[in-house]
Protein backbone atom coordinates (compact mmCIF):
# COMPACT_ATOMS: atom_id res chain seq x y z
CA UNK A 1 0.00 0.00 0.00
CA UNK A 2 1.60 3.59 -1.12
CA UNK A 3 0.63 6.95 0.41
CA UNK A 4 1.17 9.10 -2.02
CA UNK A 5 1.47 12.83 -1.71
CA UNK A 6 2.41 13.80 -5.38
CA UNK A 7 2.90 11.97 -8.98
CA UNK A 8 5.10 14.57 -11.42
CA UNK A 9 7.33 13.23 -14.65
CA UNK A 10 4.91 10.84 -16.28
CA UNK A 11 5.96 9.70 -19.63
CA UNK A 12 4.83 7.28 -22.53
CA UNK A 13 5.72 4.46 -24.56
CA UNK A 14 3.43 2.77 -26.97
CA UNK A 15 1.30 0.79 -24.51
CA UNK A 16 2.79 2.22 -21.43
CA UNK A 17 3.40 4.98 -18.77
CA UNK A 18 5.12 5.45 -16.20
CA UNK A 19 5.15 8.47 -13.14
CA UNK A 20 7.49 9.69 -10.48
CA UNK A 21 5.77 9.49 -7.32
CA UNK A 22 6.60 10.71 -3.72
CA UNK A 23 5.04 9.46 -0.17
CA UNK A 24 5.06 11.19 3.36
CA UNK A 25 8.94 11.13 3.95
CA UNK A 26 11.99 12.05 1.77
CA UNK A 27 12.99 8.67 0.98
CA UNK A 28 9.76 6.97 0.20
CA UNK A 29 10.11 7.65 -3.61
CA UNK A 30 9.91 5.89 -6.66
CA UNK A 31 7.97 5.00 -9.95
CA UNK A 32 4.64 3.78 -11.06
CA UNK A 33 3.89 1.67 -14.12
CA UNK A 34 0.72 1.95 -16.12
CA UNK A 35 -0.65 -0.02 -18.73
CA UNK A 36 -2.54 1.79 -21.43
CA UNK A 37 -5.80 0.49 -23.06
CA UNK A 38 -6.94 0.70 -26.39
CA UNK A 39 -8.64 4.26 -25.27
CA UNK A 40 -5.25 5.48 -24.16
CA UNK A 41 -6.70 4.86 -20.49
CA UNK A 42 -3.72 4.31 -17.95
CA UNK A 43 -4.24 1.19 -15.31
CA UNK A 44 -2.15 1.12 -12.57
CA UNK A 45 0.20 -2.51 -12.87
CA UNK A 46 3.15 -1.64 -9.82
CA UNK A 47 5.39 0.31 -8.55
CA UNK A 48 9.33 0.22 -8.04
CA UNK A 49 11.15 1.84 -4.92
CA UNK A 50 14.20 -0.42 -4.75
CA UNK A 51 16.71 1.35 -8.02
CA UNK A 52 19.86 0.77 -5.55
CA UNK A 53 21.11 -1.31 -2.78
CA UNK A 54 24.23 0.90 -2.09
CA UNK A 55 22.13 4.40 -1.50
CA UNK A 56 18.94 5.50 -0.75
CA UNK A 57 17.41 7.55 -3.20
CA UNK A 58 15.35 11.00 -2.26
CA UNK A 59 15.21 12.89 -5.26
CA UNK A 60 14.08 11.61 -9.04
CA UNK A 61 15.23 14.96 -11.00
CA UNK A 62 14.19 13.38 -14.56
CA UNK A 63 12.31 9.73 -16.04
CA UNK A 64 12.75 8.53 -19.63
CA UNK A 65 11.36 6.08 -21.72
CA UNK A 66 13.85 4.04 -24.68
CA UNK A 67 14.08 1.26 -26.65
CA UNK A 68 11.92 -0.88 -23.57
CA UNK A 69 13.81 0.52 -20.61
CA UNK A 70 12.94 3.37 -18.30
CA UNK A 71 15.58 6.09 -16.92
CA UNK A 72 16.02 7.62 -13.54
CA UNK A 73 18.00 10.43 -13.39
CA UNK A 74 18.68 10.68 -9.72
CA UNK A 75 20.93 12.96 -6.75
CA UNK A 76 23.10 9.04 -6.79
CA UNK A 77 23.21 9.21 -10.69
CA UNK A 78 21.14 7.91 -13.40
CA UNK A 79 19.76 3.83 -13.46
CA UNK A 80 18.24 2.16 -15.93
CA UNK A 81 16.04 -0.95 -16.31
CA UNK A 82 14.43 -3.01 -19.27
CA UNK A 83 10.66 -3.19 -18.33
CA UNK A 84 9.71 -5.46 -20.85
CA UNK A 85 12.19 -8.48 -19.74
CA UNK A 86 12.55 -7.55 -16.60
CA UNK A 87 12.13 -7.82 -12.77
CA UNK A 88 12.32 -4.02 -12.04
CA UNK A 89 11.45 -5.16 -8.81
CA UNK A 90 14.74 -6.86 -7.89
CA UNK A 91 17.63 -4.47 -7.36
CA UNK A 92 20.08 -6.83 -9.76
CA UNK A 93 18.11 -5.86 -12.84
CA UNK A 94 18.79 -1.86 -12.48
CA UNK A 95 22.01 -0.87 -14.36
CA UNK A 96 24.19 2.21 -13.49
CA UNK A 97 24.13 4.49 -16.50
CA UNK A 98 25.78 7.29 -14.77
CA UNK A 99 27.54 7.21 -11.08
CA UNK A 100 27.81 11.04 -10.31
CA UNK A 101 25.80 13.35 -8.65
CA UNK A 102 25.58 16.36 -11.31
CA UNK A 103 23.35 14.99 -14.26
CA UNK A 104 20.54 17.14 -14.32
CA UNK A 105 18.52 15.21 -17.02
CA UNK A 106 18.83 12.60 -19.13
CA UNK A 107 18.56 12.08 -22.95
CA UNK A 108 18.31 7.96 -23.49
CA UNK A 109 19.52 7.26 -27.40
CA UNK A 110 22.01 5.10 -29.19
CA UNK A 111 24.62 7.37 -27.27
CA UNK A 112 23.24 8.99 -24.40
CA UNK A 113 23.09 12.67 -23.53
CA UNK A 114 23.32 13.81 -20.03
CA UNK A 115 22.62 17.70 -19.23
CA UNK A 116 24.60 19.04 -15.71
CA UNK A 117 23.74 22.50 -14.85
CA UNK A 118 26.56 23.76 -16.53
CA UNK A 119 27.74 21.38 -19.14
CA UNK A 120 26.29 18.49 -21.68
CA UNK A 121 28.05 14.74 -21.32
CA UNK A 122 27.48 12.37 -24.25
CA UNK A 123 29.12 9.17 -24.50
CA UNK A 124 31.61 8.01 -26.81
CA UNK A 125 31.84 4.40 -26.52
CA UNK A 126 32.90 3.80 -22.74
CA UNK A 127 33.65 7.18 -21.89
CA UNK A 128 31.57 10.67 -21.55
CA UNK A 129 32.75 13.13 -23.18
CA UNK A 130 32.13 16.71 -21.86
CA UNK A 131 31.26 19.83 -23.88
CA UNK A 132 30.55 23.42 -22.22
CA UNK A 133 27.84 25.58 -24.33
CA UNK A 134 27.66 28.25 -21.48
CA UNK A 135 24.93 26.92 -19.42
CA UNK A 136 23.13 29.53 -17.15
CA UNK A 137 20.58 28.54 -14.18
CA UNK A 138 19.41 24.88 -13.30
CA UNK A 139 18.34 22.34 -15.84
CA UNK A 140 14.51 21.58 -16.19
CA UNK A 141 14.08 19.52 -19.01
CA UNK A 142 16.14 18.12 -22.58
CA UNK A 143 14.90 16.61 -25.17
CA UNK A 144 15.95 15.45 -28.39
CA UNK A 145 14.02 15.71 -31.76
CA UNK A 146 16.56 14.39 -35.02
CA UNK A 147 19.41 15.97 -34.46
CA UNK A 148 18.55 18.83 -32.68
CA UNK A 149 18.92 19.06 -28.63
CA UNK A 150 16.66 20.73 -27.20
CA UNK A 151 17.83 22.03 -23.33
CA UNK A 152 15.83 24.40 -21.00
CA UNK A 153 17.38 25.75 -18.14
CA UNK A 154 15.49 28.56 -15.77
CA UNK A 155 16.96 31.27 -17.30
CA UNK A 156 18.11 30.27 -20.80
CA UNK A 157 16.61 27.92 -23.93
CA UNK A 158 19.01 26.12 -26.16
CA UNK A 159 18.73 24.34 -29.57
CA UNK A 160 22.10 22.81 -30.71
CA UNK A 161 22.38 20.48 -33.96
CA UNK A 162 25.55 20.04 -35.60
CA UNK A 163 26.22 23.57 -36.97
CA UNK A 164 23.58 26.35 -36.32
CA UNK A 165 22.58 26.93 -32.50
CA UNK A 166 19.58 28.97 -31.07
CA UNK A 167 20.16 30.69 -27.63
CA UNK A 168 17.16 32.86 -26.12
CA UNK A 169 17.34 34.14 -22.78
CA UNK A 170 14.52 34.76 -20.36
CA UNK A 171 12.83 38.67 -21.41
CA UNK A 172 12.28 39.74 -18.45
CA UNK A 173 13.98 41.96 -15.92
CA UNK A 174 12.44 40.36 -12.98
CA UNK A 175 14.11 38.23 -10.33
CA UNK A 176 11.37 36.38 -9.14
CA UNK A 177 10.61 34.32 -13.12
CA UNK A 178 11.96 31.55 -14.16
CA UNK A 179 11.30 29.17 -17.05
CA UNK A 180 9.13 26.28 -16.15
CA UNK A 181 8.78 24.25 -19.03
CA UNK A 182 8.61 23.98 -22.78
CA UNK A 183 6.86 22.32 -25.76
CA UNK A 184 7.57 22.55 -29.84
CA UNK A 185 3.80 23.60 -31.57
CA UNK A 186 5.40 22.01 -34.80
CA UNK A 187 5.57 25.53 -37.03
CA UNK A 188 8.58 26.81 -35.90
CA UNK A 189 7.64 28.44 -32.67
CA UNK A 190 8.54 26.81 -29.10
CA UNK A 191 6.26 27.80 -25.66
CA UNK A 192 7.44 28.44 -22.03
CA UNK A 193 6.08 28.45 -19.05
CA UNK A 194 7.18 31.23 -17.09
CA UNK A 195 6.81 31.51 -13.52
CA UNK A 196 4.42 34.31 -12.37
CA UNK A 197 3.92 35.69 -16.12
CA UNK A 198 2.32 33.14 -17.86
CA UNK A 199 2.93 31.51 -20.99
CA UNK A 200 5.43 32.82 -23.94
CA UNK A 201 5.38 31.99 -27.55
CA UNK A 202 8.63 32.49 -29.58
CA UNK A 203 9.20 32.46 -32.95
CA UNK A 204 12.64 30.54 -33.81
CA UNK A 205 13.09 32.19 -37.41
CA UNK A 206 12.52 36.01 -35.99
CA UNK A 207 13.05 35.71 -32.52
CA UNK A 208 10.08 37.80 -31.38
CA UNK A 209 7.50 36.31 -29.15
CA UNK A 210 4.27 37.42 -27.41
CA UNK A 211 3.58 37.09 -23.65
CA UNK A 212 0.07 35.43 -22.56
CA UNK A 213 -0.71 36.21 -18.96
CA UNK A 214 -4.00 34.27 -17.76
CA UNK A 215 -6.10 36.05 -14.96
CA UNK A 216 -6.20 32.37 -13.57
CA UNK A 217 -4.65 30.21 -12.10
CA UNK A 218 -3.36 33.11 -10.01
CA UNK A 219 0.30 32.38 -9.72
CA UNK A 220 0.62 32.32 -13.73
CA UNK A 221 2.84 29.14 -13.27
CA UNK A 222 2.52 26.54 -15.40
CA UNK A 223 5.01 23.16 -15.19
CA UNK A 224 3.76 21.17 -17.76
CA UNK A 225 2.62 22.26 -21.61
CA UNK A 226 1.74 19.92 -24.25
CA UNK A 227 0.08 19.92 -27.80
CA UNK A 228 -3.06 18.10 -28.29
CA UNK A 229 -3.90 16.85 -31.35
CA UNK A 230 -5.86 19.64 -32.67
CA UNK A 231 -2.65 21.92 -32.53
CA UNK A 232 -3.59 23.34 -29.05
CA UNK A 233 -2.27 24.23 -25.82
CA UNK A 234 -2.70 22.57 -22.50
CA UNK A 235 -1.14 23.78 -19.81
CA UNK A 236 -0.83 22.12 -16.56
CA UNK A 237 -0.45 23.81 -12.84
CA UNK A 238 -0.76 22.76 -9.40
CA UNK A 239 -4.03 24.62 -9.24
CA UNK A 240 -5.65 23.59 -12.66
CA UNK A 241 -5.09 23.19 -16.49
CA UNK A 242 -5.66 26.15 -18.90
CA UNK A 243 -6.67 25.50 -22.72
CA UNK A 244 -5.53 28.04 -25.26
CA UNK A 245 -6.79 27.72 -28.90
CA UNK A 246 -4.92 30.70 -29.94
CA UNK A 247 -7.62 33.09 -29.30
CA UNK A 248 -9.45 32.14 -26.44
CA UNK A 249 -8.36 30.16 -23.01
Amino acid sequence: HLEITNIDHIVFDEDVAFAVYEGTTSSDIGILKFDLDEAGVPEYIDYYSNISADFTITEIRDLDVFSDSVFITTERGIFGGNYAFSDLKDIDDWAVIFDRDSARQFIPADRHIIVTNQTVLRKDGSTWVEYDIGLMGKSIQAEKEGNIVKILTEEVYHELTDGDTLRFEIPLDDSDTDFTGFTDKGDGSVIFGMKNHGILILNKETESYNIYTPNTPFTNKYNALTITSDGHLAATSQFGTLYFDGIDY
